[in-house]
């Protein structure tokens, strides 16, 4: 990784202080308008101010500073309640771990990262709050790639020989949609049409046996390779940080694909379904398959026997 998920967390850090800073100010003015403020805060809790009378903030005194005088000058505010200051109180907890060790998983930084966004929104620091929302779907995407990097190297994916019909199957399917569809996406928007042909046909649609990635449902690389081999037909795209994204489109708009009607069919049910579904709504379409209950990563599974299994149950 290019970042360590501790330094995703220092830089959410520094952006935190940034959006919290004016608003604490501006809450402590109104909750003490008859004393200075900054003495409140000095006898309260000890922060110490600098020789023009100046709060020396860091992220320590100002997540403090929130849960200690919550009753005197946050709880009124509509959109602080308990679920707002638990927030604080968990950063309070991240940030003496980021002090103490700094050692964090990429589960564990990207839920700080969130809180964080979560607080910056409900006091209305909006830009901050984008700014981690942007770093949070960089770490996502580097964590990603490190584990993917990892499991490749412990177990290498399985090869899985399509039929002959793969390309017409990619440009029906990337045709039927109007944007491009990621390489997760895509590869399971081909795995729910040959489950649902299974189910039905007691057969797939392109032949591939279908492995289980933990990074979205089903994968296989022979999607990728496809499309790569012919790019008159179709466009890929390279996104997000160090374009580690992979995203296809249908660059050949005249390309007709030859698939047979029933094949047709279960690609259209497929796609109507789909494609106008969010990325977690299409997650949980494809997690609920019967399939996916059987998880077993990196090994080849035969959705024919699972149909007639599920047939069966």
């Amino acid at each position: 990784m290019n970042k360590s998920p501790g330094v995703y967390v220092f830089e959410a850090r520094e952006l935190l202080k940034a959006g919290l800073i004016p608003f604490v100010e501006k809450r402590l003015r109104f909750a003490f308008p008859k004393k200075k403020w900054q003495e409140e805060l000095n006898r309260r809790l000890r922060i110490q101010t600098k020789a023009d009378g100046t709060i020396l903030w860091d992220i320590q005194n100002l997540l403090k500073t929130m849960d200690v005088l919550w009753q005197d000058a946050f709880s009124s505010i509509r959109n602080l309640g308990r679920t707002e200051r638990a927030h604080v109180v968990e950063l309070i907890g991240v940030r003496n771990k980021h002090s103490h060790d700094g050692n964090f998983s990429c589960d564990d930084a990207k839920r700080a990262l969130e809180t964080m966004r979560l607080l910056l929104e409900a006091v209305g620091a909006n830009n901050q709050a984008k700014q981690i929302a942007d770093l949070r779907a960089c770490l996502r995407a580097e964590c990603d790639e490190h584990a993917r990097k990892e499991e490749r190297r412990i177990s290498p994916v399985p090869t899985s020989t399509p039929n002959d019909n793969l390309k017409d199957v990619l440009a029906y399917v990337l045709g039927g949609h109007a944007d491009e569809l990621s390489n997760t996406r895509l590869n399971n928007v081909v795995y729910l049409a040959d489950w649902h042909h299974a189910q039905k046909y007691r057969k797939t649609i392109t032949g591939i046996r279908w492995c289980f990635s933990r990074f979205g449902g089903m994968y296989v690389r022979a999607v990728e390779d496809t499309a790569k081999d012919d790019q008159d037909t179709f466009t890929i795209e390279h996104k997000g940080e160090r374009g580690k994204e992979k995203y296809f489109s249908l660059k050949d708009k005249s390309f007709q694909p030859q698939l047979g009607a029933e094949e047709v069919e279960t690609l259209d049910s497929i796609i109507g379904e789909t494609a106008s579904l969010s990325r977690e709504a299409f997650e949980e379409r494809v997690n609920k398959t019967h399939p996916m209950q059987f998880f077993e990563p990196r090994k080849p599974i035969d959705l024919v026997k699972k149909a007639k299994e599920q047939q069966r149950s």
